[in-house]
């Protein structure tokens, strides 16, 4: 067979990413609880109000929602979830409105699982939706199928063997069985990490994984959603001085992931940096149309030197951080993508070992090999910057973080301060810390800031914004005492209050 002759472009990458359809498949027969159902659609409603305002392309551009009862029941068709939180909404209120009204009254009939039909439907329903949609965006013409239940991951496994031959395997990415946990079974029990889903086994198309049934577990599998799961090319080439005379440089291809997600492209932004200037700067995203279209270049950076961890100042870096990982390209040979690894997890180790991180210096390829739109203006021909970023070693893996330059870098003169501190003074503030909780391990799932309420608000009619907050209540009340929600939603005198 003749092998293709189309050259690869290996310096540039599609800007935007890949974030495939994803159809979710709730599967309520027992023993599935409904708190588990409750928290499931608490969650995915916080990822889609977060995705539905988020700048730039969708992170989450096709989603559809099936309950599983004595038939599939689609509760929301295959939607586009930007701009579009009250359709959403309206379909995650009717699901709740089943759990828990209706949940329990189904389960007492003891019904089989209609679950080999409903991955049928699913996949059948996406199929027409293309056909519907000739020109569908390449980041979502792959399908992944996520079937929440109580479950074995075996059962689903069976159940999908014995649906393949009516599916459409073409257009499925993968199937997810995600068996949630008992609520009643603690992290202690099953030795697991708190808010860290554990992977069970992986057979063919379908990955089996548990959850626990709490709020982390569950916003930490939504939230994976966000990542960019493209393969298609490497984000940078780590340049390393060459081994020996004989070699050429060392070049390492790591793929980048997020840690966090931007403030500046959410709203709201304001409420999550600083700034000396009474208005800050947000970015401008190119509309989905067009970023599909778009490359940006692989970047090139070349160490400069190793700085003692113990010297790195935290004010001479800034920006996101990003963790480096070795690249799973599958353009590359695989032998090349073992040797890549090897080469990372050395350095990694090395890095580690030494307690230093490695600064490294933003180079750009020879003319004669950059892309296109490298030379597109003016500006891009002539003299361009060079900036600085710090790779810093874990005991896997690698973050990055931009460090300023000569350029950027605000001079700072503390002034000396000779003064003898007052007793009473100092004894009032050791007695106002003393008063202060000491945290000994920071952990960011513990701390929320309200950006889903508000971003909830300002997506919803006030109508709808109310009947949640009420709702939230009941349930607040509910779970702490069961008849008090009575008292504080029929006050002393009314007619309702005897």
């Amino acid at each position: 067979m003749a092998l293709s002759t189309k050259k690869v472009d290996i310096n540039s990458r599609r800007i935007i990413g890949f974030h495939c359809a994803r159809v979710i498949l709730l599967d309520v027969t027992a023993p599935f609880e409904k708190q588990a159902g409750i928290s499931l659609t608490d969650a995915l409603e916080n990822v889609l109000c977060i995705c539905g305002k988020m700048e730039g392309p969708s992170r989450i551009p096709l989603i559809c929602i099936y309950l599983l009862t004595s038939k599939p029941q689609q509760i929301l068709p295959f939607s586009c979830t930007k701009s579009n939180f009250l359709n959403l909404h309206g379909a995650l209120t009717e699901l709740r409105t089943f759990l828990q009204e209706s949940l329990a009254d189904f389960q007492l009939k003891n019904e089989d699982s209609c679950l080999q039909q409903g991955l049928t439907e699913a996949c059948s329903d996406y199929k027409r939706y293309l056909e519907g949609f000739p020109q569908a965006p390449h980041n979502f013409s792959k399908l992944e199928m996520i079937v929440f239940t109580g479950h074995s991951g075996q059962h689903v496994q069976s159940q999908f063997e014995a649906a393949s031959q009516q599916l459409s395997i073409s257009v499925v990415k993968r199937v997810v069985s995600a068996t949630i946990r008992s609520s009643l079974i603690t992290h202690t029990m099953m030795g697991g990490s708190p808010g860290v889903p554990s992977s069970e086994d992986t057979t063919g198309l379908v990955d089996v994984i548990l959850l626990d049934c709490d709020p982390y577990s569950l916003q930490n599998f939504f939230y994976l959603w966000l990542n960019e799961t493209s393969k298609d090319s490497e984000h940078i080439h780590l340049l390393l001085p060459p081994p020996s005379p004989a070699d050429s440089e060392l070049i390492i291809k790591c793929d980048l992931l997020e840690q966090m997600l931007s403030p500046y492209q959410l709203p709201f932004c304001e409420a999550f940096d600083l700034h000396t200037e009474s208005v800050s700067c947000k970015h401008v995203y190119p509309t989905a149309s067009k970023a599909v279209s778009m490359t940006v270049p692989v970047k090139h950076l070349k160490a400069v030197g190793c700085i003692p961890l113990s010297k790195l100042c935290d004010s001479a870096v800034f920006g996101l951080s990003l963790i480096v990982l070795p690249t799973s390209c599958w353009k590359l040979d695989w032998e090349e993508i073992e040797r890549n690894h090897s080469h990372y997890t050395c350095l990694c180790n090395e890095l580690l070992t030494k307690g230093v991180a490695l600064l490294t210096k933003l180079v750009y390829p020879s003319a004669g090999s950059q892309p296109k739109e490298w030379f597109s203006s003016r500006t891009s021909q002539a003299i361009k910057p060079s900036g600085y970023f710090v790779l810093m070693p874990s005991e896997n893996s690698i973050l990055v973080k931009s460090v300023i330059s000569r350029e950027l870098l605000i001079p700072f003169i503390a002034a000396p301060s000779e003064e003898k501190l007052d007793e009473v003074v100092t004894m009032r503030v050791q007695s106002s810390l003393s008063m202060v909780e000491t945290i000994e391990d920071f952990n960011p799932l513990y701390y929320e800031s309200g950006l889903w309420d508000a971003l909830k608000h300002i997506s919803l009619p006030k109508s709808a914004v109310d009947r949640a907050l009420i709702n939230r209540k009941k349930a607040v009340l509910l779970q702490n005492k069961p008849n008090s929600w009575v008292q504080a939603f029929n006050p002393p005198g009314s007619k309702n209050s005897k």
